[in-house]
């Protein structure tokens, strides 16, 4: 990544440093297999953006072996490689006498264009994937996966570059059909590769400022038809006010109950006055909300479309769970520096009092929006 007027600006001639996935033998750190994207043929898909987040991995058939390895880069980028592990003819499989891996395949590209380099959209964490199935439409009943990546500068929280919302930072949610086929090993003939932002709804301009039950239904019809792979929420909502600037994704985002909770970070949000005289903590963070899988949340509380949001606290905070109160540790709920009573009122908003379009945070607290373990496993060492 080169630095250009305090941004990191995506890399577009050369790989850069981090590019490349490494597979190893952990006890003996000998090189199981690696890709930076170049393929034995000489074909390249791209890998030249550093990867810093986790790497997502899946079992696809609940053997103990990863099938699927999913990761985001810093230039806008989402790869899926498939891997096929050893295994012997007696289930009527064919026998496959060696591990191999498939080439990375690119199902998301959001890299910015030449000229506007300074505005990549960076993925600074792990994709999150979860299942689904088709509600209607040809492919009724049939299993999808959903990945959501959010984008945000980590290395410059601070930037107020992106003036222009028109390149605010993204929520994505990535309709991935093929990695649930079955022949998905044998095909050449992919669905889901090198999808662009046209390729996805721009929830934000298809749902509108006041969306209605028609708009939430027609909006989902173009991804369970197929005409949309997917869709993105440019974030530009902060503590129920439209059009802010400057918002980042940061930390972690996890799904449970087919809901995606992930963090946002503002740093023009400000708690009272502050004494300049005095070390203080710059902006504030706040949980988003958003109903999986097609990103809309069809309940007439859902003023905007998604599930809402929460007040964090003061600085970057990061996604973390923890018990109501000490009576109720089942019940999980989301932690930040503020208190309850603080969370629900709206006193302490300097900068985004006066109302909003934000669903409010008192729906945050009902059953629908907690997190409750419902059956406990015990696993056996």
């Amino acid at each position: 990544m080169a630095y250009e007027d305090d941004e990191y600006v995506a890399t577009s001639d050369a790989p850069a440093k981090g590019n490349a996935i490494y597979m190893i033998d952990a006890k003996t750190g000998e090189l199981i297999w690696s890709t930076s994207g170049l393929t034995k043929e000489g074909k390249d898909v791209s890998m030249f953006h550093s990867i810093t987040g986790e790497i997502t991995v899946l079992d696809r058939d609940n053997d103990g072996l990863t099938d699927h390895i999913y990761a985001a880069d810093l230039g806008g980028q989402v790869f899926r490689i498939d891997l096929q592990n050893a295994r012997t003819d007696k289930f009527g499989f064919e026998e496959i006498t060696k591990f191999s891996a498939k080439p990375p395949i690119r199902i998301l590209d959001a890299s910015a264009k030449v000229s506007e380099a300074k505005y990549a959209y960076r993925f600074y964490e792990r994709p999150v994937v979860s299942f689904y199935r088709r509600e209607s439409g040809p492919d009724n009943g049939k299993l999808f996966a959903l990945v959501n990546v959010t984008s945000g500068n980590r290395s410059s929280p601070l930037s107020e570059l992106r003036t222009d919302n028109k390149y605010a930072n993204r929520v994505y949610g990535i309709i991935d059909n093929d990695v649930t086929r079955s022949d998905l090993y044998t095909t050449t003939m992919r669905k889901v590769e090198n999808l662009t932002e046209d390729n996805l709804a721009n929830l934000a301009t298809t749902l509108g400022t006041e969306p209605n039950k028609e708009k939430k239904d027609t909006t989902k019809n173009l991804m369970i038809t197929g005409s949309h792979q997917g869709w993105f929420y440019p974030l530009v909502r902060f503590d129920g006010k439209n059009g802010v600037k400057y918002i980042k994704g940061m930390g972690d985002s996890a799904v449970i109950n087919s809901l995606l909770y992930t963090t946002v970070y503002n740093p023009l949000k400000k708690y009272g006055t502050p004494n300049s005289c005095s070390a203080r903590i710059a902006g504030g963070s706040e949980r988003q909300i958003y109903c999986l899988p097609y990103g809309i949340c069809s309940e007439e509380t859902s003023i905007n479309g998604t599930g809402g949001f929460i007040p964090a606290g003061q600085g970057i905070q990061e996604l973390a769970l923890g018990a109501f109160n000490k009576d109720n540790t089942n019940l999980k709920v989301l932690i930040g520096t503020t208190t309850l009573a603080e969370r629900i009122k709206a006193d302490n908003r300097v900068d985004f009092n006066g109302g909003g379009d934000g669903s409010g945070s008192e729906y945050i607290f009902n059953e629908r929006y907690t997190f409750q373990p419902k059956a406990w496993y015990e696993r056996s060492q």
